[in-house]
């Protein structure tokens, strides 16, 4: 009996320990800052423009940019980042991947922002079969890429498809390595000058290239005041760059490493929601995201970039948008 109670007592102790333990943890991942990556993109800077003006805790919430879209995904994937700043169409992707994220706010409608820029010489569609296409090899580039072949009533085996990461497209422009290039802003505005014309873009595809802040479960959950924080952020400065464009546009600029002219020519491709369009877009009972979402997984299901439609399960949330 003594050496049972003694067993029993130890086995407390070590419970107590252990619950200890868990409770040391979860404190620490409390401390530990919301973390929210996103590829550079017009759209998103708005919620870094929120934390350079000191609105947003740079102590509570850390932004992470990065050079491509599958470097965010990377971070998503490996737990370093909580969330992410993406396309609706990646989002869909990564949830049929195994990753339940969820969309908590619209940053962005493209309008013109995402392209197809050629050089002259090509005057429709039809015009780019046998011509080198570059395109990042990304959910958004394929689904851009079939629209464009659509449209030009083209196959793939037409044109000669080239891979090439975002961050080298103007480099891949200037050098002349391709004749047509499927990309978005800054690029496109930065190509003016160098023989480029638009000849497709995201306002011949309405509701399909829409840019979200989406995160995962747990920090839905666990960071609450800090993911409303930094809606509000976002929020704040689309207030001023309403307001004030070119005020914003300028301050903008550096970061951006483009004039202010630039960025205003830029944000003239995006409409962006404010709090009372987004409870819009992130309703349950047919909301533009879910629209929009249903398109695009019936197209990504065509073209085999996902296996099977999803439910749209907890797709949207709409609860972290201000109140008033």
């Amino acid at each position: 009996m003594a050496q049972a109670q003694f067993s029993r007592r130890h086995f407390l102790t070590g419970l107590g320990g252990l619950m200890g333990l868990s409770m040391f943890s979860a404190c620490r991942e409390l401390n530990k800052p919301l973390t929210i990556v996103n590829q550079v993109w017009p759209g998103f800077e708005l919620m870094h423009f929120a934390q350079q003006q000191g609105w947003l805790s740079t102590d509570k919430i850390k932004l992470i940019k990065k050079k491509s879209g599958k470097e965010v995904v990377d971070a998503l994937h490996s737990g370093i980042a909580d969330g992410a700043a993406m396309t609706l169409n990646e989002v869909l992707h990564q949830r049929a991947n195994g990753m339940p994220l969820t969309v908590i706010l619209v940053f962005d409608e493209s309008v013109g922002g995402d392209a197809l820029m050629v050089r002259s010489g090509i005057n429709q569609l039809a015009d780019l079969a046998g011509k080198r296409i570059g395109i990042e090899n990304n959910v958004l580039g394929q689904l851009m890429l079939h629209k464009i072949l659509e449209a030009g009533n083209l196959q793939e085996a037409d044109v000669d498809i080239i891979d090439i990461s975002h961050n080298r497209h103007l480099e891949a422009w200037r050098s002349g390595e391709i004749d047509g290039l499927i990309t978005y802003e800054p690029v496109i505005v930065q190509l003016k000058g160098f023989d480029a014309k638009n000849l497709f873009d995201s306002r011949q595809i309405p509701g399909l290239v829409i840019d979200v802040l989406a995160v995962k479960p747990e920090a839905a959950g666990r960071y609450q005041n800090s993911l409303k924080s930094l809606i509000a952020g976002h929020f704040k400065a689309l207030y001023q760059l309403n307001a004030n464009p070119q005020d914003v546009a300028y301050r903008l600029a550096g970061s951006m490493g483009l004039t202010g002219e630039e960025v205003i020519a830029i944000f003239r491709g995006l409409v962006f929601p404010d709090s009372n369009a987004n409870a819009l877009y992130l309703s349950t009972q047919n909301g533009r995201v879910l629209d929009s979402a249903k398109q695009l997984s019936s197209l990504m299901l065509e073209k085999g970039l996902i296996r099977r439609q999803e439910s749209f399960t907890s797709l949207v949330d709409s609860r972290f948008l201000p109140t008033s």
